[in-house]
């Protein structure tokens, strides 16, 4: 892949493009390919694939399952996978650049952390959701402690992003 910038940069050097131009338009082109990726990948995780889940999770005769749904637990999950694209591209594309993949890093590992959080924060609906269909939930309420957990649970997310930067 370093080749391929390689050549790239040398051969826009050779339309008569000054070399710091060159190195600036180079990494230009790289952050839009990433970002290409990144659009490509969750366009497919939020179109094809979850439509594809969606289908065998209709077909199940079990609820818990319908709660995911329900709750975007998979929408959110999808959001995961541009960040990854971002967290496993950039550097190898940015890579003559500390600056560039250590933000194309950092930033990609906060979002990973976001989202992450957000998709647990659904989990534990989806997991609230469940038990107030049974007996049990008539009698004790867990309401109160899923909230602490999610308190609990920005929380340390938080720590970890700032840990980050």
């Amino acid at each position: 892949m370093l080749e391929l910038i390689g050549i790239i940069r040398d051969q826009v050097t050779a339309w008569g493009i000054a070399p710091e131009w060159a190195h600036f338009l180079v990494h230009l082109l790289a952050i839009a390919f990433i970002a290409l990726m990144a659009f490509i990948a969750h366009s497919l995780a939020r179109g094809p694939v979850l439509k594809a889940i969606f289908a065998v999770i209709r077909r199940t005769n079990t609820s818990w399952d319908d709660a995911l749904i329900e709750k975007r637990v998979l929408h959110r999950l999808a959001h995961l996978v541009p960040g990854l694209v971002i967290y496993r591209i950039a550097p190898v594309l940015l890579s003559d650049s500390s600056r560039l993949t250590s933000l194309a890093h950092m930033g990609s590992t906060i979002y990973l952390l976001l989202v992450g959080a957000l998709v647990m924060d659904a989990l534990l609906s989806v997991l609230l959701s469940i038990y107030r269909r049974t007996e049990t939930s008539r009698e004790i309420s867990i309401k109160s402690l899923v909230q602490f957990i999610k308190v609990i649970l920005y929380f340390v997310v938080g720590l970890f992003a700032l840990s980050v930067l």
